[in-house]
């Protein structure tokens, strides 16, 4: 839950983070399921879904102030404007950016500690991850970093451990107005670092700011 002294920039980036994210992980019970049958059968035990391999060929998405590319078989969505959500449907892996006009005056570090503590009221079991540093190098840029595992209960009373990493970035630093970028990217824990290998690490090689 947030503090009284976080602005309402800090709120308005969590709470699309956190809302848009919830989106994406819901992919996971949409995704390579099993339909229901009228007729009881034995619980099968919980399957993976297969994790996304780096692909060969991918697109771009432009967005506001910034370009990425991303495997071609994943799907893109814009819930707002300022928003993008780029997802594997098949194992619930995805990507989210929101940008703001302004930082508000927050710091970056200020808004990673802040989507963490929005992570914690939304989701159980939530444990901040010790093996993310807390800055890493994206668009040229030093971007405050965070992560945490946490579980994700689907509508239909699936649960599945996640692992997510929240960036934050003031672009351009030296601007009197810099705009605010967050940028979250998530998958089930269990293949979450062969993900981040394979597709999360070269998709953030390929971010680069436009203004």
């Amino acid at each position: 839950m947030f503090t009284t002294t976080l602005s309402k920039a800090i709120r308005h980036w969590t709470l699309l983070t956190v809302c848009s994210i919830l989106l994406t992980l819901a992919l996971v019970a949409c995704g390579g399921g099993s339909t229901a049958s009228s007729t009881p059968t034995p619980t099968p035990k919980p399957t993976v879904a297969p994790s996304p391999t780096a692909a060969s060929n991918t697109q771009t998405y432009t967005g506001d102030g910034f370009t990425i590319d991303y495997p071609s078989s994943w799907q893109m969505s814009t819930p707002a404007a300022g928003q993008v959500v780029l997802a594997d449907p098949t194992s619930g892996a995805g990507v989210r950016i929101n940008v703001v006009d302004n930082t508000g005056g927050q710091t970056a570090d200020a808004i990673v500690t802040a989507t963490l503590q929005q992570f914690q009221s939304q989701y159980a079991n939530l444990q901040q991850a010790s093996d993310v540093p807390n800055s890493a190098m994206v668009g040229g840029d030093t971007w405050s970093q965070g992560g945490a595992t946490y579980d994700v209960t689907s509508n239909n009373g699936q649960t599945a451990n996640f692992k997510g990493v929240i960036l934050a970035d003031a672009h351009p630093a030296n601007s009197s107005m810099p705009k605010g970028f967050l940028l979250v990217y998530a998958a089930p824990t269990a293949m979450f670092d062969q993900v981040n290998s394979d597709v999360f690490q070269p998709m953030l090689q390929t971010f680069i700011f436009t203004s």
